[in-house]
């Protein structure tokens, strides 16, 4: 019975592990996407040429706005070729922070900066774990680091660096694998010393001396042979269990190796683990807001009759205003406009008055959406919301639309006065990071965080449509023997051989199929729509395809499952299936069967 328990555990805690070691890929991944995606914006070549207080000013703004409630941050400073401090914004989960100039530090003697000097134009890197120093000094309480950083070059010069500082506990309780679960692998690094435990006071022995007894090579020298001999395993001496998988920590950079490991009492040998991901958001409530107090002011002067008629006072507020205002009467016609409104989309009052605001429709909304809009402007009197209006050039540009109803005293709205606050620039940001966290950067396939609302959203539907619903089914594909193809042909050659996988997946799937890379070597598919018995056709050919494509040299092992209102057990039996096909000599779908 023992026995049993203790292989049960083995393998949901080699699940685990695998989980985190992919989970921890793919965050590192996206870090490393966004930080190039700062690197590419050109006022920061600009300001890093010129230094100017303006340009700081603007680029600080950008940074507080990107990075806002991103929670893998602690620090992102812009450091120049020689080590000092330009830029360094202090995030966390209230409020970000920007160090005033006169507390920035030079840190042309850290290794990570001499690390930084070593990267290729256009090539990010990774360097930690370590611990955090300020002023030449470790911070105290201990704070673990990992950094990502990204070189910044023009016309062949380079002009700085941008280090992202990743918060260490928020990566480190992303691996969790279950909701449900306090068990977090620790890591130890080559030396046997713990880079992460659940408790603190044991890590980072090669760094603080009065921690260097907390070894793992020297306090279990029989687990420590097991984890060198063997790239994953478990061993159990009788008293605990100890399960590990070999990792890089930094797999673009750093030839090291790492250890994630997970410890079990014979209490704990009867509990298993599970999932766990985070997100963004902004808002415009001041500018919003400065145009409603217009759109009252304006009321407000309508209703005390201060002026000689009632197109004079509308036609004061607008031209007094900040924003680009339309006037229109009560049936909807244009009757003045300012001069915000001409500098936004081009059109003089010529062009426009007497004409409906219609004539500004981008053609990107349906007819629903303007009867919503206008059911409730006349149901509450105002209404406000994105929208895509065309520009006199013809281009479209984003923005928050208010329109305000004028009523006269018999409650008839006689005048209505629309004002606009462009946002096409963040609206772009915003989908530019939107791709950023769904998307795979690798194959551009799905990424884990995409697929799993996707298979939250697939279970439900089976759910609700019990009865009517056809089936659904789940694949977990792997590359066989992948970690040997990245050692002899090297990681460029693996990220060709998954290339060849993501483009082989989206010729043979279907477009209803719904395709990811889940982690390092790891895809994922659901297919709607379809039974196991059609699945594993398409499996099977997706397997030989991929064989042949690859010179033979290469294979894929797979594992199946009906997707059912359970997204967690469904996606435990396709990934045991795979287990089951890689343990009986990969190559083969096997299908889950209980």
């Amino acid at each position: 019975m023992l026995n049993e328990q203790v292989e049960q555990t083995s393998q949901e805690g080699l699940r685990q592990l695998t989980y985190s070691q992919r989970n921890l890929a793919t965050l590192i991944d996206h870090v490393h996407s966004s930080v190039r995606l700062l690197g590419a914006d050109e006022r920061l070549v600009s300001f890093l040429r010129t230094q100017a207080p303006v340009q700081r000013t603007e680029l600080s703004t950008f940074w507080s706005r990107m990075l806002e409630n991103q929670l893998i941050y602690t620090h992102v400073r812009l450091i120049n070729e020689a080590g000092q401090e330009l830029i360094r914004l202090n995030v966390n989960s209230k409020q970000s922070r920007f160090v005033e100039e006169g507390e920035l530090q030079n840190k042309i003697e850290r290794d990570y900066f001499k690390f930084a000097q070593q990267l290729e134009a256009g090539n990010s890197g990774a360097f930690g774990l370590d611990l955090e120093m300020e002023n030449g000094a470790l911070v105290l309480p201990y704070t673990p680091a990992i950094r990502v950083i990204m070189p910044v070059d023009s016309d062949g010069q380079r002009l700085g660096y941008i280090v992202a500082n990743l918060n260490v506990a928020f990566l480190m309780n992303s691996l969790n694998y279950s909701l449900n679960s306090s068990q977090l692998p620790e890591v130890v690094n080559e030396q046997g010393y713990y880079l992460f435990s659940n408790s603190g006071n044991l890590t980072f022995g090669h760094l603080i001396k009065e921690r260097r007894e907390h070894n793992l090579r020297l306090k279990n020298p029989s687990l420590w042979q097991e984890m060198t001999d063997k790239i994953r395993g478990f061993v159990f001496d009788g008293d605990s269990l100890h399960v590990f998988i070999t990792t890089d920590l930094h797999p673009k950079n750093l030839d090291n190796h790492t250890f994630f490991v997970l410890n079990y009492s014979l209490k704990d040998i009867q509990h298993s683990a599970r999932d766990v991901i985070g997100t963004i958001k902004r808002d415009f409530i001041l500018s919003l807001l400065l145009v409603f107090l217009v759109s009252i002011g304006i009321a407000l002067v309508i209703a005390r009759q201060r002026y000689h008629s009632l197109e004079a006072k509308l036609a004061r507020a607008a031209l007094q205003g900040m924003s680009p205002v339309v006037i229109s009467d009560k049936h909807n016609r244009i009757l003045k406009i300012n001069a915000e409104f001409t500098r936004l989309t081009g059109y003089e009052s010529d062009d426009v008055l007497g004409k409906k605001p219609s004539m500004l429709s981008s053609g990107e909304h349906d007819q629903e959406y303007y009867r919503e809009m206008w059911e409730q402007l006349n149901r509450k009197g105002s209404w406000e919301g994105e929208i895509k209006n065309r520009t006199k050039s013809g281009s479209i540009i984003t923005e928050l639309m208010r329109i305000q109803a004028i009523k006269d005293r018999f409650n008839v709205a006689q005048y209505y006065i629309a004002s606009y606050v462009e946002i096409t620039e963040r609206k772009q940001l915003e989908e530019q990071l939107r791709r950023l966290s769904e998307r795979d950067e690798l194959t551009q396939l799905w990424n884990r965080r995409k697929f799993n609302q996707e298979l939250e959203y697939q279970s439900k539907l089976i759910s609700r449509y019990a009865a009517k619903s056809s089936d659904c089914c789940i694949a977990i594909i792997d590359v066989d023997h992948f970690k040997q193809v990245n050692d002899q042909y090297g990681h460029q050659h693996g990220d060709k051989v998954l290339g060849i996988v993501a483009d082989t997946l989206r010729v043979q799937c279907r477009s209803t199929d719904f395709i990811s890379r889940v982690g390092g070597e790891e895809f994922a598919v659901i297919m709607p729509h379809t039974s196991v018995g059609n699945a594993e056709i398409v499996l099977n050919r997706l397997r030989i395809a991929i064989h042949y494509r690859n010179d033979n040299k290469v294979s894929i092992s797979a594992g199946l499952s009906t997707l059912t209102g359970d997204p967690v057990q469904s996606y435990k039996q396709a990934d045991d299936a795979l287990y089951k096909a890689k343990s009986e000599g990969r190559n083969q779908v096997t299908i889950y069967s209980s």
